[in-house]
């Protein structure tokens, strides 16, 4: 799959805009709604956890890790657009 084929995110994970070719993670969304029984929702899951990332503090005191060394690559949102639901 090539990049042209992907959806930007508007609001990157941790706000991280790493080039692919040098991140060591790779963060890709499915807005997929198919797999829902009562309510389809899912689809807008993706964004949400990536503007709730943004409130998440940089450093565990716990892990004594800090995000901001991650080194993340938000690539977008998949098109699902076509899957169809199993039957």
């Amino acid at each position: 799959m090539d990049n042209e084929s992907l959806r930007p995110a508007p609001q990157p994970f941790l706000e991280k805009a790493t080039d692919p070719i040098e991140a060591s993670y790779i963060l890709l969304g499915a807005p997929l709604d198919c797999t829902a029984s009562y309510r389809r929702v899912s689809r807008f899951v993706p964004a949400a956890i990536r503007r709730k990332s943004a409130y998440l503090e940089a450093y565990s005191l716990w892990k004594r890790l800090d995000w901001d060394d991650l080194n993340l690559s938000d690539l977008g949102d998949l098109p699902c657009d076509d899957v169809e639901r199993a039957r």
